[in-house]
């Protein structure tokens, strides 16, 4: 079971950029765990993100909010970080590709696999099977064919 977050992260409350490094410190896991490691931190692809300001809006809620299941979590990783579409619960202003660089790098390579250069030619054809709500993390939930498709 996880104790309180900012036991062992406690720099998240006051981190304010998406950069900062809020992994615990190994000292601080010492006290419950014989062995330990402690790597650099995941690189992600925001580059605006505060800690400080989402634990103010999500109150108790907390850490939990964004990382869900963290409580019965054993280990660490990727699959505890939120996805997009977590996000897009809140931010939910998009105007693609305009909107992306709010959070993410302008040279971050957003486009999914599926986007190839033959993508519009492709995903036209009556063989291909779209999954539209895959579609709304990158074009929001007004997106409509018809945008591009006059």
């Amino acid at each position: 079971m996880v104790q309180d977050c900012a036991a062992c992260h406690a720099t998240a409350a006051t981190s304010t950029r998406a950069e900062d490094n809020n992994l615990p410190r190994a000292d601080a896991c010492k006290s419950c765990h014989e062995k330990v490691t402690i790597k650099d931190p995941r690189r992600t692809l925001v580059i605006q993100f505060s800690h400080q300001f989402h634990l103010k809006l999500t109150g108790k809620a907390g850490c939990a909010f964004c990382h869900k299941g963290v409580e019965q979590s054993v280990a660490a990783g990727k699959a505890l970080y939120p996805p997009m579409t977590d996000c897009l619960v809140c931010h939910n202003r998009i105007d693609n590709p305009f909107s992306c660089e709010t959070c993410h790098s302008p040279k971050a390579n957003l486009k999914p696999a599926s986007h190839t250069d033959d993508w519009i030619d492709r995903h036209n054809r009556k063989s291909t099977v779209l999954d539209k709500p895959s579609c709304v993390p990158c074009h929001g939930k007004s997106f409509r064919c018809l945008g591009c498709h006059v």
